[in-house]
Parts: C-alpha cells; structure tokens; sequence
C-alpha cells in the first residue's frame, strides 16, 4: 500500500486555480445564453428511457450511499488497507457541505419550481441570506450534489490518477442528471463543480488539513504493523 501512496495525484496550479475558474466562468457564460432555454425545456421534458435510466443511476457517484458503496468496495478490495477512504469520504462530505453553505446565502428557484410563462431568467433568484427560510425549492444554487461528485472525483483522482477521466466523466455525469430532472440550471452545475473540486484539494497536498490527515494515517499504519507482528507471533 505504502507504494500506491508514493503515486498519489500531485494537482498543479492549472487543478487548483485555473479549472475551477474555468468552470465559474462557462457558469456566468451560461447563465446569461442556455439557462432559461435549458432550464425551461427540461421542466416540461425528459431524456429518452434508456439514457435516462443510464443517467440516474450515475446520480449516486454524488450522493453519500453511493459514495460509502463505491469506498467499501475499495476498502474491501485492498483487504480492508487503504487508510485513505476515510479522508476521501470526508472530503468529498466537506465539498457537498461546501455548497449547501452557499445555498444558505443565495436563493434561487429550482426550475421545476419556476414559472417560465410568467417570469424572467433573473426572477429565479429570490433573495440573499434566506437560510433555509424558503425551503428546497429555493436551494437552486449551486448543485450539491454535482459538488459532491466533483469533490469525490477530485479525491479519487489524487489516490487513483489512471482513473482521473473516468472519475470527472462519472461526475459530469451527475450534472447532467441534476439539469436533466429538472433540479438545477447548467450554470448552478458549473459553480457546484467549483465549489466541490476546490474544497476536496485541500484535503490533499501540502495544506494543513492534508497534513493532519497525513500523521493520521501514519499512526494507524504503524499500529496496523504492530497489530500484524503481534498476530504473527502468536501464530507461531
């Protein structure tokens, strides 16, 4: 296992600053050309049976049952050794958390919520510091579940780097699924990308949280060693 760490994915400047960025800036690009067209299509229609099913069923790469799934299979095919489960499913935690917190601040319709005929784009966002005042329905932006599924495949990606394009097209995937249900405008994914992607790379590197999270999981390999000869010596 210790030489599976020493490959671990090291994000460069273009990972931390400038793809989250990007994101942020395809967000506003769509907020202001494809939001209200997509956002008004998809409240009255449906991806076709098959891709839409497909599409659904990628959604649990975003969600926690899926994401505790995915890691005990992991877990369990690395005969129950890979210390860093826990860190990436705390992170990825901390990257839906992140977006959650930004709902708190800025409320915005969900377009299955929002009246096309009646209303403007601009009239989805309802208002600022509404907490959780006005419900779900107000939650709209950023997508948390898209958050949580780019902050897994972040983390995913830096413990597993041959499968970092897989990992972004699973969490593209979810994206999809939220603008396609009609949960979210693109551009509510685009920001929930950011915002995930950049919570989870601090739980890697040279931060203080990785640190931490780095002297744990030392201190549980040399107990795992001390356990090991002591179950050796018994044995013989």
């Amino acid at each position: 296992m210790d030489d599976l760490h020493k490959d671990q994915y090291q994000f460069t400047f273009y990972d931390r600053v400038t793809l989250p960025l990007v994101w942020v800036v395809l967000g506003g690009i769509s907020l202001i050309t494809i939001d209200y067209r997509i956002g008004r299509f998809f409240s009255v229609s449906e991806l076709p049976d098959e891709l839409e099913d497909f599409v659904d069923a990628a959604e649990h790469f975003g969600t926690p049952y899926g994401q505790i799934l995915a890691l005990l299979c992991l877990f369990a095919a690395t005969s129950w050794r890979e210390r860093r489960v826990f860190r990436i499913f705390l992170g990825t935690c901390a990257a839906g958390m992140g977006a959650n917190l930004v709902k708190m601040f800025v409320g915005r319709t969900r377009p299955r919520s929002f009246d096309f005929e009646q209303h403007e784009l601009f009239d989805s966002f309802v208002g600022w510091f509404l907490l959780d005042s006005a419900g779900s329905k107000a939650q709209s932006f950023p997508s948390a579940h898209t958050a949580s599924a780019f902050g897994f495949a972040a983390l995913l990606t830096w413990a597993f780097p041959s499968g970092k394009r897989v990992f972004l097209l699973l969490a593209c995937f979810v994206g999809l699924h939220r603008i396609t249900t009609s949960a979210h405008f693109p551009s509510d994914v685009f920001i929930g990308a950011a915002v995930g992607w950049s919570v989870a790379i601090l739980f890697t590197g040279n931060t203080w949280l990785a640190k931490k999270f780095d002297r744990l999981e030392k201190q549980v390999a040399k107990a795992e060693d001390v356990f090991e000869k002591e179950v050796s010596t018994l044995q013989e």
